[in-house]
C-alpha cells in the first residue's frame, strides 16, 4: 500500500532553536463585512497554494526520541482544501474592545490583543501543546505530535486580524517572511483567476534540509561563549522572591535612529547600523536601570543576545525556497563600568556599547557559524542547549530583528483595500504584532516598512521599577515619540 504521508528529517540546528511557536498578528482594515465570505475564499485558496509548495508546513512536529530530543515531521503527501480548513479558521469577534479604528488611534496595543481570543482554534487546548494558547516552550512532555502551522482569520469591528503560528524547530524568521510573501502573491493571482498551482515534489526534500549539515565537515573545535557549558557560572537572580512585570510597546521615529546611527559611526569611525544604533541605546538604557541591583549582587557585565540569519554566508548551498532555520544567537558582553549612567546618555558614552556591538557582528562568518554547528551537532539531546544568558530576572536582554517580515507583502483580499482606481482589492497590512504576553528581556524589532518614515517598534517587558527608569531615560533623552501598553 502507498504512504499516504511523508517523513521531514529536521537539522541539526533545527532541533537546537528554541521550540515555541512564532506567534504573529498581521492587521488590516476591513470597512466592507458583507466581503466576508470573499475575504475567506482569497485566503484559503492563497494557503492551499503555499501549502502545495511547502506541504510539510501541513504537517505535525513530534518528538521521535525522549533522550535525544530528536524531533521530526510528518507530512501528507497531498494536500487539499479540506486540510486548509483544519489548519486556517474563522473566527468572528463583535467585541467592543476589538474595533480597529480604536486599535489604530492607540497605536495597536498588544494589551488589546489577547492570546486566548486570537490564538488559532487548531492550536487551543491541543492535547500535545503545554499550554491552551502555545504561548511557552512546547516540551512534548504529552508526547503527542502538534501542528507545525496554524492560522485563523479574526473579524473584527471595521478590521481584519489573520493570525499566523509557525513553529520555531521547522521555519525560521527569514522563512515565516517567505511564506507570507508566497501567501500574499497567491492571493494576488489567485484574484486575477489564475489556477492553483499543483503539489510540488518532495523528491530530495531531506537532503535539501539536511545541506546545512555538511558545514561541520573540518569545522574549528573551540569553546563557545554564547552556550551554556555544564559548571559554567551563572548569575544570581536580580530580585529575591516575586516582582511585578510590565510590558510596553517603545516607538522610536526614525530620525532620531538614524541621526544617532550616524554620529556613532563618526565617533567610532566604524558604519553603525540603525540595528546596531538602537540595540546598543536601548541595551544600555535598561542596563543603567538595573544598575543598583546589579551592584548589590555583585553582577559587573551584562550579555546582549542576538538572532543571526546566514544565508548570505551560506550562499548557494540553500535553495531559495528553504526556509528551515539558518539562524541562531551570538552573544556580546560588556563591562556594567562601560555602560553610561543617566547624566551621560549620549552618543559620545554609548559608542563604547555600539563598537563593541559592532565588533561582535563583525566576527560572524561562515567559520564562526560552522564552528556553533559542530559544537550543536556534539550534543546529547538538543532540547538541553541553551544560550549563556540570564534573560529572566537577570542583567541580560535578547533581541532579534523582525523588520522585514511581512510589512511590505501587498495582499489581495476582498473588502479591506481598493487601490488602482478601485478596480482591484490590494492592501499592505497596517500593523504586524505579536499578541499581547509578558516575555521578560526577550525583545523583537517588529517588521516596518521600507523607507526612511516608518519608526521602529519594539516591545519591551521588564520588572516594573526597571521599565519606569528605562522609560524615564528614553523620554528624557527624546528618543521614544510614543509608549503604548503591550
Amino acid at each position: 500500500m502507498t504512504s499516504t504521508s511523508e517523513v521531514l528529517d529536521l537539522t541539526r540546528l533545527d532541533q537546537a532553536v528554541l521550540r515555541v511557536y512564532v506567534r504573529h498578528l498581521l492587521i488590516f482594515p476591513f470597512p466592507e463585512p458583507t466581503f466576508r465570505n470573499g475575504a475567506q475564499a482569497a485566503l484559503t485558496a492563497g494557503l492551499l497554494a503555499v501549502l502545495r509548495q511547502f506541504p510539510f508546513l501541513a504537517g505535525t512536529v513530534e518528538q521521535t526520541d525522549p533522550l535525544t530530543g530528536a524531533m521530526a515531521v510528518r507530512y501528507p503527501n497531498s494536500v487539499d482544501s479540506g486540510l486548509v480548513s483544519q489548519l486556517l479558521t474563522v473566527n468572528e469577534l463583535d467585541d467592543d474592545n476589538l474595533q480597529y479604528d480604536t486599535l489604530c488611534k492607540g497605536g495597536v496595543p498588544p494589551s488589546r490583543l489577547p492570546a486566548d481570543v486570537l490564538c488559532p482554534f487548531a492550536l487551543r487546548s491541543h492535547p500535545g501543546i503545554d499550554d491552551p494558547y502555545a504561548e511557552v516552550l512546547t516540551t512534548f512532555a504529552k508526547g503527542k505530535p502538534i501542528p507545525v502551522f496554524a492560522a485563523q482569520i479574526n473579524f473584527i469591528l471595521g478590521g481584519l486580524i489573520l493570525s499566523a503560528y509557525t513553529h520555531h524547530s521547522v521555519v525560521d524568521g527569514t522563512g515565516i517572511a517567505k511564506i507570507y510573501q508566497t501567501w500574499s502573491g497567491h492571493t494576488r493571482t489567485s484574484s486575477d483567476g489564475m489556477n492553483i498551482p499543483e503539489q510540488a515534489k518532495t523528491t530530495g526534500l531531506n537532503n535539501t534540509r539536511h545541506a546545512l549539515d555538511s558545514l561541520i565537515v573540518d569545522a574549528p573545535t573551540m569553546k563557545l561563549p554564547e552556550f551554556r557549558y555544564p559548571g559554567d557560572s551563572v548569575n544570581p537572580p536580580l530580585r529575591d522572591g516575586p516582582y511585578r512585570l510590565s510590558a510596553k510597546l517603545l516607538v522610536f521615529p526614525a530620525l532620531a535612529i538614524s541621526r544617532l546611527a550616524t554620529s556613532l559611526s563618526l565617533i567610532t569611525k566604524e558604519r553603525i547600523s540603525t540595528f546596531t544604533a538602537l540595540a546598543a541605546l536601548v541595551w544600555c538604557q535598561i542596563t543603567n536601570a538595573r544598575r543598583a541591583a546589579m551592584n548589590e549582587k555583585g553582577i559587573q557585565k551584562t550579555t546582549l543576545g542576538i538572532a543571526i540569519d546566514h544565508r548570505k554566508r551560506v550562499g548557494s548551498l540553500l535553495s531559495d525556497d528553504y526556509i528551515g532555520n539558518c539562524a541562531n544567537g551570538m552573544a556580546v558582553s560588556v563591562a556594567l563600568a562601560s555602560v553610561p549612567t543617566s547624566e551621560n546618555m549620549d552618543a559620545d558614552h554609548i559608542a563604547p556599547v555600539a563598537l563593541a556591538l559592532f565588533n561582535g557582528l563583525g566576527e560572524v562568518d561562515l567559520d564562526w557559524f560552522r564552528a556553533r554547528l559542530l559544537e550543536i551537532s556534539k550534543q546529547t539531546n538538543y532540547s538541553k542547549l541553551m544560550l549563556n544568558l540570564d534573560t529572566g530576572n537577570g542583567p541580560d536582554i535578547f533581541i532579534t530583528s523582525w523588520m522585514h517580515i511581512g510589512a511590505d507583502d501587498l495582499w489581495a483580499i476582498p473588502g479591506t483595500a481598493k487601490t488602482e482606481g478601485g478596480k482591484r482589492w490590494l492592501c499592505k497590512p497596517t500593523a504586524i504584532r505579536k499578541p499581547h504576553n509578558l516575555w521578560e528581556g526577550g525583545m523583537q524589532i517588529l517588521p516596518r516598512r521600507k523607507g526612511h518614515a516608518a519608526p521602529f517598534e519594539i516591545p519591551l517587558c521588564l520588572e516594573g521599577g526597571e521599565m519606569e527608569r528605562t522609560l524615564h531615560g528614553l523620554r528624557e533623552g527624546n528618543w521614544v515619540e510614543r509608549v503604548i501598553d503591550a
